[in-house]
């Protein structure tokens, strides 16, 4: 069936070292691609990371797009084991929202909240040397105040779960979703 999605061709062959989803939705009806081919190289170019297969796939999914450009996936519902790449793909995804706010029409707010803020920190701490020295974004590394942010006011915030309401988000990670209030997540 995914042969009639061309933007999903390169995963038609899963390799030796990887392992297709368990359970995954097909691309909705109106989808005509997806930004994920062009988050991935950018992932790659600019963090350095070699993506795996399985993390690639999980990029394209989520950013597939309808003919206007915007996106067809309102909430995305991830599982996956320890050691999967998850945190290096969040924290790429994140990155290229902030990098390419064109393709979305406004400036992109991302907030990652999660089970446990100091992972969500983590996560985002992986980010800061870059986005200080080669991107030339502010970072924040305040207990509470975590932030990135671009000069023109594209921002990534790492909040906990009770400090999220009020903010404008474009882009929402809930990490360890399981051990989230679900008001949270609303």
């Amino acid at each position: 069936e995914l042969a009639e999605y061309p933007w999903l061709a390169p995963f038609r062959a899963v390799p030796d070292d990887a392992s297709p989803p368990l359970a995954m939705s097909l691309p909705p009806a109106d989808a005509v691609g997806s930004y994920g081919a062009g988050a991935v190289a950018w992932i790659e170019r600019t963090q350095r990371p070699t993506l795996r297969w399985g993390q690639r796939l999980a990029i394209v999914r989520p950013l597939e797009h309808r003919q206007d450009g915007s996106l067809c996936h309102r909430v995305v519902v991830e599982s996956c084991p320890r050691r999967a790449g998850k945190s290096v793909r969040v924290r790429g995804i994140a990155l290229w929202r902030m990098a390419h706010p064109q393709l979305f029409g406004e400036t992109q707010t991302v907030i990652h909240t999660g089970s446990d803020v100091a992972i969500c920190r983590e996560i985002q701490r992986g980010s800061w040397r870059w986005a200080e020295e080669v991107a030339a974004w502010t970072v924040c590394r305040a207990n509470g105040k975590e932030a990135v942010e671009t000069p023109d006011g594209d921002r990534w915030l790492v909040r906990a779960q009770l400090a999220v309401y009020g903010y404008d988000c474009t882009f929402g990670i809930v990490d360890e979703a399981w051990n989230v209030k679900p008001d949270t997540v609303d």
